[in-house]
């Protein structure tokens, strides 16, 4: 076999599988670039016809800040009937 011969055996195969991939790739990101916002226009109508489905009475939904409230801590009391401590989880 010659060099020329080896290449169309085993190089040119590899080269038609990138090139697939690559296309099949670009073509993919496309897609996604084109459905995404549709996706989420879509999510936000459903969410909210959920929400007035639910609370029929409401006028509007307000987004609520969930990292401004202060996280769970724990505190450790004695435990009567153990000898080790119980823990509970409370508001400060």
């Amino acid at each position: 076999m010659t060099k020329n011969d080896n290449f169309k055996e085993y190089g040119m195969p590899v080269v038609v599988l990138v090139a697939i991939c690559f296309v099949t790739t670009l073509l993919l990101a496309l897609t996604n670039s084109v459905s995404e916002p549709i996706i989420i226009r879509n999510a936000a109508i459903t969410a909210t016809e959920n929400r007035k489905e639910l609370l029929p009475d409401a006028d509007d939904f307000t987004q609520l800040d969930w990292t401004a409230m202060r996280p769970l801590q724990t505190i450790r009391l004695p435990s009567q009937k153990f000898t080790r401590q119980t823990m509970i989880q409370v508001m400060s």
